[in-house]
């Protein structure tokens, strides 16, 4: 089967871009499948991802954020199309999905949506105006899905918000990274957190949180990974609040996994998340997680007070309360951390790959 992957770009360390290399990766040196990524606008950047040689990367060098995409990409991905003949297009967020209806190469096409369906009203509706525009976006985004093959969202939950107006939607989880029996120790006194540094994502949540927890253990730490906008306001917070032995933030890094096994809990306060696949990695190497039961994903992996913590969004106080509880608790911390892992199995990469596997056929047997 020949598969074309349609992105913006993959220099981004970012969720969105590495679940999509490990998928890539697994079809084409797996499955020995033709997959091919086409970036609309990687500009000579380094991947932040390794890429598998049988992996055909393309980068059409047109920017798709540019006022006048439509006439720059639209083509160059349409004639790229029409070149490679593949089987199976997917756009992954991005312009592509609204590229797509202009694309005369006849093959099937899929859109990913790594976001919950709430996503623009909950980073644009505070006000009247932006209310508007969110509405507008998600308008935009229902009647472009209804237009596809398939529309792939990331939770049950969503899927349930996107069927009555997109017919075509279906649901698959992305897949985990591959652990195998690696499990950590939950014996440092460190607690993590990773994912970029930008709105969505509420790191001063966090740090309240943890303030009220070093009140009680001050020889806890938190490593915070990654990087994003909102650095420069992160390292003023904490450089007020909080002692280096506290809080630290550690920057982007090349290894999440080591990371984590370094740990002995994940912490989560988003605003939303499509599904945050860190809780998923965090639970397959045994980390039990914290997360505020934000829309959609965390409810969907974690079962509260078995394999992890559900906290109402923007409850600080019970957040803290928790942790306290895991640190408190090394026999309900190694309890926790072990239903992580073996719930972690159903996000395996074979699965969720299968999953796709089937979708494929079925839209090509159309």
């Amino acid at each position: 089967m020949r598969i074309a992957y349609c992105i913006h770009a993959l220099h981004n360390c970012g969720g969105t871009e590495g679940v999509l290399v490990r998928k890539a990766n697994y079809l084409a040196a797996v499955k020995g499948w033709e997959v091919f990524i086409i970036t609309a606008h990687q500009h000579g950047r380094a991947n932040a991802f390794a890429v598998d040689p049988a992996v055909k990367l393309i980068d059409l060098d047109r920017n798709d954020s540019s006022p006048l995409w439509r006439t720059g990409y639209i083509p160059a991905l349409d004639h790229c199309l029409k070149a490679i003949r593949p089987d199976i297009a997917i756009a992954v967020n991005g312009k592509a999905m609204y590229a797509f209806p202009h694309c005369t190469d006849g093959s099937r096409k899929v859109a990913e949506f790594h976001f919950p369906r709430e996503k623009y009203i909950l980073k644009y509706g505070k006000k009247p105006l932006g209310m508007k525009y969110a509405e507008f976006r998600t308008r935009q985004v229902a009647r472009t899905a209804a237009r596809m093959d398939a529309f792939v969202v990331l939770t049950r939950k969503d899927l349930e918000a996107w069927l009555p107006e997109v017919p075509c939607a279906t649901q698959i989880y992305n897949p985990n990274i591959e652990t195998g029996n690696a499990q950590s120790q939950l014996s440092n006194k460190v607690m993590v957190a990773a994912g970029r540094l930008s709105f969505e994502k509420n790191y001063p949540d966090m740090l309240e949180v943890w303030a009220r927890v070093i009140e009680k253990h001050p020889d806890w730490t938190l490593k915070i990974y990654g990087d994003g906008p909102e650095r420069a306001s992160l390292e003023t917070m904490v450089a007020q609040r909080f002692k280096d032995a506290n809080v630290r933030l550690m920057g982007r890094t090349d290894n999440v996994p080591a990371a984590l096994m370094e740990s002995s809990g994940l912490l989560l306060t988003s605003r939303y998340e499509g599904l945050s696949l860190i809780l998923v990695e965090a639970s397959s190497l045994g980390v039990p997680p914290i997360s505020y039961d934000c829309p959609k994903g965390p409810a969907e992996i974690i079962e509260d007070g078995t394999n992890g913590y559900l906290v109402k969004q923007g409850d600080v106080e019970e957040m803290a309360r928790k942790i306290c509880m895991l640190i408190e608790n090394e026999g309900l911390r190694r309890e926790m951390g072990a239903q992580a892992k073996i719930n972690s199995e159903r996000f395996s990469i074979a699965a969720i790959m299968n999953q796709w596997e089937e979708l494929f056929n079925e839209l090509i047997l159309r």
